[in-house]
């Protein structure tokens, strides 16, 4: 299928549809534009095609490096693993290495996106919100055995 604009139209003989992008159909609705005399010529010479609006398509939420310095990947990595740690060490030696590239920061980013993946932190929330659950659930459950044990201790006293 063709790609169009959405100031545009085609028709599509295939399908028996004519393919309209908003911009076209709004202005196509205003008497005596070109769009109007297009679609209205377009409706006579194909009256039975189907008429069907295209909509643009959206583009895909990219992930974003803002916020993404030198000091935040070093305090990311000692909160992960601590400052004495053989990661922040690397992390150390790549940031020694970078200042021998045109671009450190550049250098440093890639080395860090791909090293940690999850930087942005949506997985550690994850993380935190799962345990978080987890650690209700087995408080839940501890209050329960000690309603059940209550529970049974009272009907021992009552027999």
């Amino acid at each position: 299928m063709k790609k169009i604009k959405m100031n545009d139209h085609f028709v599509d003989y295939k399908n028996d549809t004519i393919l309209c992008g908003k911009t076209f159909l709004k202005n196509a609705s205003k008497y005596g534009t070109p769009e109007y005399e297009d679609f209205v010529g377009i409706r006579r010479d194909y009256p039975e095609f189907k008429i069907v609006v295209v909509e643009p398509k959206k583009a895909e939420a990219k992930m974003t490096m803002k916020g993404l310095t030198r000091e935040f990947m070093e305090v990311h990595i000692v909160k992960l693993y601590g400052e004495k740690s053989k990661e922040h060490e690397e992390f150390q030696n790549q940031k020694r290495m970078s200042e021998g590239y045109t671009n450190p920061y550049m250098y440093m980013r890639k080395w860090f996106v791909k090293q940690y993946p999850n930087w942005d932190g949506k997985e550690e929330k994850r993380k935190e919100v799962r345990a978080r659950k987890a650690a209700a659930k087995i408080e839940r459950a501890k209050e329960n055995i000690v309603k059940i044990e209550e529970a049974a201790t009272a009907k021992k006293k009552e027999a």
